[in-house]
């Protein structure tokens, strides 16, 4: 680990700002990864839930990460980051779901402040964008899925946090490799308990109104027989019978 501090005197007292450069085979003295650390600690700092239209989730204090130095430090790790060392497939998962995570946070900085994902630019170029530097490369939130599709797991998409009220929420933890399946299971239960955001049933007249993003990942759920048989873990009744309709997605942002 290098270790780069700059010190202003000022006629204040001195202020020293230490930027950390940090590989991804350090560690802290429990074993956890450095970048990882630096991820809880931002979120243990800059997230709470809140409810806001009708859906709860993690809340994001953007306005205080602008200013954040562990954020900074974090980013600066993940660019020299040796990917080499993920070993196993849950290793590999929980990295790139964080990766994806601090993607879409970083993303929403360099545009902030805002109050609606629609002003950052078209759904298009907000995924296609480059996010962040892992291991010396840019990548977009597109080229991050698209290394987790692989994986051939449905569930990974209810992980992703682009930062919109309709998105899944943002786990206030990192995704780590020991706890990955718990972790994966709270975000869908979580998604689908909320009415305004997952799924919502409509028994009087069988409708099902189910999340948007369902209809934005045709290749992952090819009909509406697919659809339900996937949430039918997380949904009380037979919804066989049921006719389907997309809840709007609402896109303005997870700030607090």
């Amino acid at each position: 680990m290098t270790l780069i501090c700059h010190l202003r005197v000022h006629f204040r007292p001195i202020l020293m700002t230490c930027l950390l450069v940090v590989f991804f085979g350090a560690t802290n003295t429990l074993g956890t990864p450095l970048y990882e650390s630096l991820w809880r600690n931002t979120l243990n700092q800059n997230t709470k839930t809140i409810k806001r239209d009708n859906i709860q989730t993690t809340g994001v204090h953007y306005s205080a990460l602008q200013q954040s130095q562990t954020f900074q430090a974090m980013k600066r790790a993940i660019q020299h980051i040796d990917i080499s060392q993920l070993k196993t497939r849950n290793e590999q998962i929980a990295f790139w779901i964080n990766m994806y995570n601090i993607a879409a946070v970083n993303l929403v900085l360099d545009y902030y402040p805002i109050k609606n994902l629609d002003r950052i630019a078209t759904k298009q170029q907000f995924y296609t964008k480059h996010a962040l530097v892992i291991a010396g490369k840019p990548y977009s939130l597109n080229q991050i899925r698209d290394i987790l599709h692989p994986f051939q797991d449905k569930t990974l998409l209810f992980t992703l946090s682009t930062g919109a009220l309709s998105s899944p929420r943002l786990l206030r933890e990192p995704y780590t490799a020991s706890r990955l399946p718990s972790q994966i299971d709270s975000n869908l239960r979580h998604f689908f308990q909320e009415k305004y955001l997952g799924a919502r049933l409509e028994k009087g007249v069988q409708y099902l109104y189910i999340s948007a993003l369902f209809k934005d990942h045709p290749t992952l759920f090819q009909s509406d027989t697919q659809i339900k048989s996937f949430i039918s873990l997380f949904l009380h009744g037979d919804t066989t019978r049921y006719q389907v309709f997309f809840l709007p997605f609402n896109r303005s942002l997870n700030d607090y």
